[in-house]
């Protein structure tokens, strides 16, 4: 069972014990079958703790139990909690999906993009569409991830650190 401390009944906020019980013995099917190595799984409403339930191993190797402080590699599912966490700003009216990006991030004002070129001769040109926040959303802000190797500019961006 769980050591994170559930800090009230679930039916105090609206959810039924019962079902949320559904939750490990849907997810435990996977972790029995291999194709989950583990889990932790928390429920919250209103801010409150209503459940929590973690099986299975953080190393199944070694035989190593999930536990309260396991660490979990997220890889691109930080990708949605951003969104959904800037999205909140939007609703709050902090921004607008074309307000420019440099109005946030100063760094972003006057860019020059790669054009052509190679590594040691790379030849750059003003922006001419200026960044905007739906370019983030959208995944067309022209912005690499630096580990693709498919260009000069994967290459400059890990040569910065």
């Amino acid at each position: 069972m769980s050591n994170v401390e559930v800090s009230i009944d679930p039916s105090e906020v609206g959810l039924d014990p019962t079902r949320l019980s559904r939750i490990r013995t849907h997810f435990a099917k996977y972790v029995d079958s291999g194709k989950l190595p583990g889990y932790h799984i928390t429920v919250s409403r209103a801010g409150k703790l209503a459940y929590s339930d973690m099986y299975g191993h953080a190393d199944v190797e070694n035989k190593k139990p999930i536990a309260s402080d396991t660490i979990y590699r997220a890889y691109s599912m930080t990708k949605p909690i951003c969104a959904v966490a800037a999205l909140i700003l939007w609703e709050e009216g902090l921004f607008e999906m074309h307000d420019q990006v440099k109005w946030f991030i100063p760094s972003f004002a006057n860019q020059k993009v790669f054009r052509s070129g190679t590594l040691t001769a790379p030849r750059y040109e003003p922006v001419t569409d200026p960044m905007e926040m739906w370019h983030l959303f959208s995944h067309t802000s022209g912005m690499t991830y630096g580990f693709i190797y498919s260009n000069p500019v994967d290459q400059m961006y890990r040569n910065a650190g």
